[in-house]
C-alpha cells in the first residue's frame, strides 16, 4: 500500500486513517519484541508522514496495548523523542533548500560565497544563477577567488600521465607522434598536439613491477599519534547484551562501520560516534626491548585481549584483569573485542614493558588534519600530521615524489617501520631544513639539494640499490641532482612515512617501483626510458599514425620503441614556468590545466593554454575547482560595498539597491556590473552598513515623541491620542492605520526623558525595569532586579484579572494594575483599591505583564522583519520598492510604507532580528542615561 504523502496530510486526513495505516503495512507491530525494532515508523516518517501529533496518538494507542513492557516503554519513548527530532528537521525551511555540499559555490577573495548554478562564462563576466535572486547576476571573474564544483575522485584514466612546463597534467594514450611532437587523444580536450619543447615529462600512469602509488588520498594511512600501529577498527550492532556476549555474535549483517589508521590508540571516541554495542580494534604493537611485557584491563562491559593469535586476558569486565607474555623486539599483532555495558563506555588498557610501566594503550587521538583537495590529493594545514603506506622494498627499487606547499614544501618523508621510529636519529628520511634538503641516515646528515625561493613545488626521483648501497637523486624530469655511495640503504617489508612540517602539504604522486628483473618482466617487451636532451635531434621523423614509435640511444645503437612499449619521456633541459594564466582548471581525477577563460557554458570551456596555440574546448565534466590566480581584493577598493548578507546558501558583501521590481529590494555583490532583485522567501539576515543610513529621519521626532511595543515585536514611533474602548489610537509616521486592540500591545514609551541617575536610584531606572520585565517575559534566564521580583512572586497569589499592567512613572516608582483609558493629557489606571488619574507628563510608560493571550511572533512564511535606524522595528509583507521607499502590509496596522534609506537590518524566515530586544536598548540609549554614564 502506498505511503501517505505531504499533499495526503494537509487535504486533512484524520489520526485514525494514520493508525490504520500502520497497521495495515506492519501487522506484527502488536507484538511488543516486533514492535522494539522502529524501522517501519523511521520508514513512514521518511516517506512524508510528518504529523507530529498523529504519530504521537499512534504511539499512545500501542503503548496503551503493551502496558507490562517496561522496556517497550522505554524504548518507545526513546524513539518518539528521536521522531520528534527527525519531524523538526523535515519541517524546517532549510530543508527545502538544495544541499551546499551538491550545489557549485562561488568564492570571493574577502571570503564570501554563494551557492548556485552557472549559467555561463567569458573573460569579462561570469553569469551566475542562484536561488536567492530573481534573475541571474553577472560577476567579473576578477573579483572572484575560484568556483567550487560538486567533487568526484575516479582514478586517473589513459596510459601515461603527461605534464607540461606550465604546470598542465593530461592523462591519456600517446596516439601518435613525429619529431615535433606528440598527439594526445585526450578525453577531455579530444585528440591534441603537444609540442616538444612544452613537455617536462612523460610517464606511465601505472608503472610495470609497481610497488605502491601513493597518488590519491584513498592511499594512504592517516597516523593519528597513537601507539597502535597499521591499526583498524570495526564497530558492530548485535543487539546482545554484554553478559551475554560471545565473539561468535560477530557477523557480517552486523557490521556498520570499519577504518584504518596507520597509528592510533583504542579510541572509543570512533565507537562513540558511530554507535554500535561491539567495536573490535586490530593492530600491532611495536616492543623496542625484548622481554616481560604486562598488560592490565578492565571495562564496564566484557572486553577480550589477544596477542599474536592468543588469548591474553579473556573475558575482563569491571574488576582488573593482568597477564604477563614474553615478547621478542619488533611488531606484535593485538586484537581487542570490546562490548560495553549498556552506559557510557569505559575501557582501560595498560601496558608495561622493559623501562617503562601502565602506558595507556586507550586514548582520545589527535586530530587528522588531512583530507582530499579538489584534485583527489592527500592536503593538510595541520604542521603536525603525517601518513603512512606499506610497502615490501626489494634490493633495488625506484621511488617518485611530487609534493606541493605555500611557498615551498616543508616536509619529513622516511622509509621506516612505522611513525614510531620514523624520525629518529637512525633513522633514514630525507627532511627540510629551510631551503636545504636533507638526506637524514645513521645518524649521519647530509646535503641533496637546495630549493629555489617560491618553489611551490618539489619533483624528485631516486633510484635505490641496496646492494652496492647507492642512491642517485634526479628531478622530475630525469635531470640528475646528486649520488652517494655506500649507504645503508632501507629494505624490506616497511612503509613510506610523509608528514608536514610547515603550513601546508599536498601529496601528487609518490610511486615506488621494482628494479630487479623478474621472469615475468624478462618474457614481456622492453620498458625503456627515453631520454632527450634536444628533442630535434633524438627524434626520428615517422608519420603521424595510431602507432607512436621513437628512437632512442645513441648513434650507433639506436632502437625503434612505440608508445605501448614506453616508460617514461624525459626532458632534463626543460623546467617549470611560473603559471601566467589567469584560471586554473582542476579535475576530480587529478587532471589541471593552466589557462585563460575564453567562454564557458554548463558542460564546455573554450580556453588559451600554454601548450597550445589556438584555444582549446576543454569538456568540463568532473570539474571541481575553477580558481583565479590573479584577481585582487576588490573588497578593499570599493568601500561603497560594505553591507552584509547571511542565508543558507550565501554569505555575501555588496550594497542593498532600491528601486528594483517586484517587492523585494536589490543586491549587487562585489564585482557585480549591477543589482539583482532578491528572493527574501528564505532565513535571510541583511545589514547595512551604518555610512549608507541616512543621518536623520525623514520626519520631526518632535511630531512623534511615543513608542509602541507589540506582542508580535514590532517597535515604532507614534504620537498616541489616547485610549477608548480598549482600542489605542495613535499616528505613526509610517502606517496608515491609527489604532490597534490594547491586548497586542505589550509596552508604550511616553517620554524620552528621565532625571539623572545615581546610586540611590539605579534600582529604580524605568529603562532598567522595563528590560528586566522583557527579558523575563520573554523567558531570558537573568536575573530579575530584587525590586521588580517581589512584585512578580507576590502577583502569583492574586487574581490575574486584578492587575494586568505595569504604571513606570518617570521619577522611577512603578505602580500595577490595570490600564483603563487615556487622552490627551490625563491617563486612567485601576489599581487594586481604586482608579488614579495621573498626568501623562509625569509617566514615562506602560507594560502589559499579562496580556489575556500570549501573541506568538509571525511565520516565517508570512512576514519579513525590518529594524530601521531610529530603532523602528516591525514584521510586515512587502509588496513593492520604488526608488526612495518599500511598501508593504502589515498583518496588524495594514498598509505600511518605510523610508529605504533608514533601513538597517532585514529578516526573513525564521531567524529572527538579533535586535529582538534592540528596541529597549535604543530606547535606554536614545532617552535614558546609563548609569555608567
Amino acid at each position: 500500500m502506498p505511503w501517505m504523502t505531504f499533499a495526503e496530510v494537509r487535504k486533512g486526513h484524520s489520526c485514525q486513517r494514520v493508525r490504520d495505516r500502520l497497521d495495515e503495512s506492519f501487522p506484527n507491530v502488536d507484538d511488543s519484541k516486533a514492535f522494539m525494532n522502529f524501522d517501519p515508523l523511521m520508514h513512514l516518517v521518511a516517506e512524508g508522514v510528518l504529523s507530529l501529533s498523529c504519530l504521537k496518538s499512534v504511539l499512545m494507542m500501542k503503548l496503551e496495548r503493551q502496558r507490562g513492557a517496561g522496556m517497550f516503554l522505554k524504548t518507545c519513548f526513546r524513539h518518539l523523542l528521536i521522531l520528534c527530532v527527525l519531524l523538526k528537521a523535515q519541517v524546517c525551511p532549510a530543508a527545502h533548500l538544495e544541499d551546499p555540499h551538491s550545489s557549485p559555490v562561488i568564492h570571493w577573495q574577502n571570503g564570501d560565497f554563494l551557492h548556485g548554478q552557472l549559467v555561463s562564462a567569458d573573460a569579462e563576466q561570469i553569469r551566475w544563477n542562484s536561488p536567492l535572486f530573481e534573475t541571474p547576476i553577472a560577476l567579473h571573474p576578477l573579483s572572484l577567488k575560484e568556483v567550487r564544483f560538486p567533487r568526484q575522485h575516479p582514478r586517473p584514466m589513459g596510459d601515461f600521465r603527461i605534464r607540461t612546463i606550465f604546470g598542465d597534467i593530461l592523462h591519456g594514450p600517446i596516439h601518435a607522434s613525429d619529431r615535433d611532437g606528440l598527439v594526445i587523444k585526450h578525453g577531455r580536450l579530444g585528440e591534441v598536439f603537444v609540442a616538444y619543447p612544452h613537455l617536462y615529462s612523460v610517464a606511465r600512469t601505472t608503472f610495470p613491477m609497481e610497488l605502491a602509488d601513493g597518488g590519491r588520498f584513498e592511499d594512504w594511512l592517516v597516523a593519528l599519534g597513537g601507539p597502535v600501529q597499521n591499526m583498524s577498527y570495526r564497530i558492530y550492532q548485535t543487539g546482545a547484551l554484554a553478559a551475554a556476549f560471545h565473539p561468535e555474535n560477530l557477523k557480517a549483517s552486523s557490521l556498520m562501520h570499519s577504518g584504518q589508521f596507520a597509528s592510533s590508540y583504542f579510541d572509543l571516541g570512533l565507537f562513540q560516534s558511530e554507535g554500535g554495542d561491539v567495536v573490535v580494534f586490530e593492530g600491532d604493537l611495536d616492543i623496542q626491548e625484548a622481554g616481560i611485557q604486562t598488560f592490565q584491563a578492565r571495562c564496564d562491559g566484557v572486553g577480550i585481549l589477544i596477542v599474536d593469535g592468543k588469548s591474553c586476558l579473556e573475558g575482563f569486565g569491571d574488576t582488573v584483569a593482568g597477564a604477563d607474555l614474553e615478547l621478542s623486539a619488533g611488531p606484535h599483532r593485538l586484537k581487542l573485542i570490546y562490548a560495553h555495558g549498556g552506559q557510557r563506555p569505559d575501557l582501560r588498557v595498560w601496558w608495561s614493558g622493559v623501562g617503562f610501566r601502565n602506558r595507556s594503550l586507550v586514548g582520545t587521538n589527535r586530530a587528522s588534519g588531512w583530507h582530499q583537495d579538489m584534485l583527489g590529493h592527500a592536503h593538510t594545514y595541520n604542521n603536525r600530521s603525517a601518513l603512512f603506506r606499506p610497502v615490501d622494498l626489494p634490493s633495488k627499487y625506484e621511488m617518485e615524489i611530487e609534493l606541493a606547499g605555500f611557498s615551498r614544501p616543508h616536509f619529513v618523508l622516511a622509509l621506516t617501520r612505522n611513525e614510531t621510529v620514523a624520525e629518529k636519529a637512525s633513522s633514514f628520511r630525507l627532511e627540510t631544513l629551510g631551503q636545504e634538503l636533507m638526506l637524514h641516515y645513521s645518524g649521519r646528515q647530509e646535503s641533496v639539494m637546495m630549493m629555489h625561493e617560491n618553489t611551490s613545488e618539489l619533483c624528485l626521483r631516486m633510484t635505490f640499490d641496496r646492494d652496492e648501497g647507492s642512491l642517485r637523486f634526479f628531478h622530475g624530469n630525469g635531470k640528475r641532482i646528486k649520488e652517494f655511495e655506500g649507504l645503508p640503504l632501507p629494505a624490506g617489508p616497511l612503509g613510506i612515512y610523509v608528514r608536514n612540517a610547515g603550513e601546508s602539504l599536498t601529496v601528487r604522486r609518490c610511486k615506488v617501483r621494482s628494479l630487479l628483473k623478474s621472469e615475468a618482466q624478462t618474457q614481456s617487451k622492453a620498458s625503456p626510458v627515453i631520454t632527450f636532451a634536444e628533442s630535434s635531434s633524438t627524434m626520428q621523423q615517422s608519420e603521424i599514425s595510431p602507432q607512436a614509435k621513437f628512437r632512442g640511444g645513441g648513434p650507433d645503437a639506436s632502437v625503434d620503441v612505440m608508445a605501448d612499449d614506453l616508460l617514461r619521456l624525459d626532458f632534463p633541459n626543460h623546467s617549470l614556468q611560473v603559471p601566467d594564466s589567469e584560471a586554473w582548471w582542476c579535475f576530480g581525477d587529478g587532471e589541471q590545466f593552466y589557462g585563460d577563460l575564453v567562454s564557458m557554458s554548463d558542460d564546455h570551456a573554450l580556453l588559451d593554454v600554454g601548450f597550445s596555440d589556438q584555444a582549446s574546448k576543454l569538456r568540463t565534466e568532473g570539474l571541481t575547482q575553477l580558481s583565479f590566480l590573479h584577481s585582487p581584493n576588490l573588497y578593499v577598493a570599493r568601500q561603497e560595498a560594505r553591507d552584509k548578507l547571511d542565508h543558507p546558501l550565501a554569505r555575501m558583501r555588496g550594497r542593498l539597491v532600491s528601486g528594483q521590481t517586484g517587492a523585494h529590494p536589490g543586491w549587487q555583490p562585489v564585482g557585480a556590473s549591477k543589482a539583482s532583485g532578491l528572493r527574501l522567501n528564505q532565513a535571510t539576515h541583511i545589514k547595512v552598513h551604518r555610512d549608507h543610513v541616512a543621518p536623520s529621519p525623514s520626519w520631526d521626532p518632535k511630531d512623534f515623541p511615543s513608542k509602541i511595543f507589540t506582542q508580535k515585536g514590532d517597535c515604532f514611533a507614534a504620537r498616541i491620542d489616547g485610549l477608548r474602548d480598549a482600542q489605542l489610537i495613535f499616528e505613526s509616521p509610517f502606517l496608515t492605520q491609527q489604532g490597534i486592540h490594547i491586548e497586542q500591545v505589550q509596552a508604550i514609551e511616553l517620554h524620552h526623558v528621565v532625571p539623572a541617575l545615581n546610586s540611590e536610584t539605579v534600582s529604580k531606572a524605568p529603562a532598567f525595569m522595563i528590560q528586566a520585565i522583557i527579558d523575563r517575559q520573554n523567558g531570558d534566564s537573568r536575573t530579575v532586579e530584587e525590586m521588580i521580583q517581589p512584585l512578580l512572586d507576590q502577583s502569583a497569589y492574586e487574581n490575574p484579572r486584578d492587575w494586568t499592567h505595569l504604571l513606570i512613572a518617570r521619577n522611577g516608582d512603578v505602580l500595577k494594575g490595570r490600564w483603563v483609558e487615556m487622552n490627551a493629557t490625563h491617563l486612567i489606571f485601576a489599581t487594586r483599591v481604586r482608579e488614579q488619574r495621573f498626568d501623562r507628563a509625569n509617566i514615562a510608560g506602560c507594560i502589559q505583564v499579562q496580556p489575556s493571550k500570549k501573541e506568538k511572533p509571525p511565520e516565517a512564511t508570512q512576514a519579513m522583519g525590518l529594524l530601521l535606524a531610529d530603532g523602528t522595528q516591525f514584521f510586515w509583507e512587502p509588496q513593492r520598492t520604488s526608488v526612495t521607499d518599500w511598501y508593504g502590509d502589515s498583518p496588524i496596522y495594514g498598509q505600511a510604507r518605510v523610508p529605504f534609506q533608514r533601513v538597517m537590518e532585514i529578516t526573513a524566515g525564521k531567524r529572527r532580528l538579533e535586535h529582538g530586544l534592540a528596541d529597549y536598548r535604543s530606547w535606554i540609549r536614545s532617552g535614558f542615561q546609563s548609569p555608567d554614564d
